[in-house]
């Protein structure tokens, strides 16, 4: 394939380098940092852009670092393990802001400053390994090939020390999660819906499906909900309504912090919605925190005079059915928690046309290292 020296603009979303070739297009590459100049070989080709691999580097930048990752050259997880922490933060503060500014319904004085981790390493509670022949490791770019990786200096030291103290493991994938109260657990289809506890600093012990969801960083994680829960109370409405709520960590938490607040979650998993109950129940939150198993659209049309809405989407964003329903009927107050800075941007754009505009917007780094945050949006009705 062909090869180009390009200069290096800046960080794309997905943590990749970005560059344009002689012809115009835009050229993105893997290991490459803004301000060098470098050689790449084109991998593949498309209409508007093309994929390449970083032969040499002419043109050192000073923001390069030697990394700390053994393995930061083959695995595709770090993609900011190449350059300091600050300016890990700053280029995803850049990308963060890059969406919000497209969706031209957010001000740039409307975006807050991001929320650092206060750990660099060792912050990921759960992992999922690919096994062959033996070899754990993580899939390469190609999304075939394994990286073998004996040691991750993101995940917690306790997975660390079972891989190290583990061996034999079947081909095929091997998922394990670290909770305070139990230690290393390695999931299974027959232990997936076992209830266990995880602890949210600062929150207590929450019971949660040992398969489902929880956060993977807790430290940022307790950050993002001190945030949530500061946004409830500059409303000052007592009733809060939840979509997406998982085992209710959100609600449950700012039932805590703030008296008088009455919550009701859905969330589509039924047992979710057992350890929200079970949750509420423990933390004698009963009398004002109710969950429901339903699907978020059909369980929002039911809620007429929403007046305070969270919503805690997948990555994919909100859902057509539930976007539309919220456009048609939009709260007073809503904050959306959002893992995907793309399709935040989409929904965004349909909320705005509801009469919803952006107070606020705050990138939270909840996985430090590689090119995922999150944030949190808080809009009011106009």
């Amino acid at each position: 394939m062909a090869r180009f020296d390009i200069d290096i603009r800046n960080f794309a979303f997905g943590g990749e380098a970005y560059g344009v070739l002689p012809s115009g297009k835009g050229c993105f590459v893997r290991g490459a940092v803004p301000g060098e100049n470098v050689t790449v070989e084109v991998i593949s080709e498309h209409a508007r852009f093309v994929r390449a691999e970083l032969i040499s580097i002419n043109k050192t930048s000073p923001d390069r670092i030697e990394p700390v990752c053994p393995f930061a050259s083959d695995c595709p997880g770090c993609s900011y393990g190449h350059i300091s922490y600050e300016k890990e933060i700053f280029w995803k503060q850049n990308s963060f802001e890059r969406f919000l500014l497209g969706t031209g319904c957010v001000e740039k004085n409307a975006i807050l400053a991001p929320v650092s981790s206060p750990v660099r390493f060792n912050w990921r509670n759960k992992i999922k390994l690919a096994v062959e022949n033996g070899v754990c490791g993580y899939r390469g770019t190609d999304n075939v090939s394994l990286v073998p990786v004996d040691r991750c200096l993101l995940i917690h030291d306790s997975i660390n020390a079972y891989l190290s103290e583990h061996s034999g493991f079947e081909d095929g994938n091997l998922e394990l999660r670290y909770t305070p109260s139990g230690g290393v657990i390695r999931l299974t289809p027959e232990n997936r819906e076992d209830i266990i506890y995880d602890t949210l600093p600062g929150y207590g012990d929450f019971p949660v499906p040992a398969g489902a969801f929880f956060q993977t960083n807790p430290q940022v994680a307790a950050l993002l909900v001190d945030k949530v829960i500061e946004l409830i109370s500059h409303t000052g409405i007592k009733e809060l309504t939840e979509l997406h709520c998982g085992s209710g960590m959100f609600s449950l938490c700012a039932a805590m912090k703030i008296p008088g607040l009455k919550t009701c979650g859905a969330e589509i998993t039924p047992r979710s919605i057992t350890c929200a109950r079970k949750a509420a129940k423990n933390f004698k939150l009963s009398g004002r925190c109710s969950f429901f198993n339903s699907e978020a659209a059909k369980f929002y049309r039911t809620q007429k005079n929403c007046r305070l809405l969270l919503v805690d989407p997948p990555r994919s964003g909100l859902d057509p059915k539930l976007l539309s329903c919220i456009v048609k009927n939009p709260p007073e107050y809503m904050i959306y928690v959002s893992c995907g800075p793309d399709t935040l941007q989409r929904d965004l754009k349909k909320l705005s046309s509801s009469g919803l505009e952006v107070l606020s917007s705050q990138l939270f780094d909840m996985f430090p290292c590689t090119s995922h945050f999150e944030s949190v949006t808080f809009l009011r009705k106009g």
